[in-house]
């Protein structure tokens, strides 16, 4: 079968693609506990691809070794209103430990807003 021959329409612009770029995602999330609310933001694409890097030297489908890269995922994710880190991951470590149930939502959150585990819930398949 022969292969069909890719034809371009042209050069994309600078404009073209500007015009693609929309503002990363990102969630209010009320933390009734500590009687506030945190914004929580998908990541860019040079700390989605360190994350990456990291959690892909672990063994494959190993929920455990995604969260123990969970302080960095919060320190890049969880942002004040300019879209700036809030705490570093030695910080999110600490307050993890203090407040487990937040972290693990804001986790959530940020798995979430970043698309993580996207791929091995595509190739799972559903319960009939």
């Amino acid at each position: 079968m022969p292969r069909k021959e890719y034809k371009p329409n042209g050069l994309l612009s600078r404009d073209t693609l500007l015009k693609s770029v929309i503002a990363l995602p990102r969630e209010v999330v009320e933390i009734e506990e500590l009687g506030g609310s945190l914004t929580v933001q998908a990541m860019g694409l040079t700390a989605w691809l360190y994350l990456m890097g990291q959690i892909g030297e672990q063994k494959a489908n190993d929920f455990l070794s995604d969260l123990r890269h969970a302080p960095h995922l919060l320190s890049v994710c969880v942002v004040n209103d300019t879209g700036d880190p809030i705490m570093s991951p030695s910080e999110w470590e600490q307050f993890g430990a203090a407040h487990r149930d937040v972290a693990l939502q804001l986790i959530s959150v940020a798995q979430r807003l970043c698309r993580l585990g996207e791929d091995e819930k595509k190739g799972a398949s559903v319960p009939s």
